[in-house]
């Protein structure tokens, strides 16, 4: 049993894979976000620990309103990110993924850092917490994005 395939040639093939691949490189090298939009995400984890400068810690604790707009300003730099750059993760990789849990779980110890702080009496070492935020969900997001880049690269 033979199968016809008319048209259709090994180097033709052959070809579109390279063209692909080729492609596929342009994107990724054509893929970067913009320093400003990872500050965006540096500020949003920032503001979510120094929210709690602005808590009452204790029986009467009530999560703070700046906290949760934090997280909505994450989800929105996140979609813009997607518009910009005009990829759609499908997957991000393990290195994406660990990078943006390591953020969330480094931002919520400096924010309960920053609660006990604020019930001690301290309020102004909250900026330092703040600032450490700030620093590490930068550079998560950046790790994060590169991870993901690499992931896209690689499928």
């Amino acid at each position: 049993m033979e199968s016809e395939f008319s048209g259709c040639f090994p180097d033709d093939a052959e070809k579109s894979l390279r063209d692909l691949h080729a492609d596929r490189e342009r994107l990724v090298q054509r893929a970067r976000v913009s320093p400003l939009v990872l500050a965006g995400f540096g500020a949003a984890g920032g503001v979510g620990v120094a929210s709690a400068a602005t808590t009452n810690p204790g029986g009467n604790y009530e999560p703070p309103m700046l906290g949760m707009a934090a997280l909505v300003a994450v989800v929105i730099l996140g979609y813009l990110v997607r518009r910009v750059i005009g990829v759609r993760f499908r997957s991000w990789g393990v290195a994406a993924i660990t990078a943006a849990v390591g953020v969330v779980i480094v931002c919520m110890a400096l924010y309960s850092v920053s609660l006990g702080l604020v019930a001690s009496g301290h309020h102004w070492p909250v900026a330092l917490t703040s600032a450490a935020a700030f620093v590490v969900a930068m550079a998560g997001a950046a790790a994060s994005y590169r991870g993901a880049i690499r992931n896209l690269h690689s499928a």
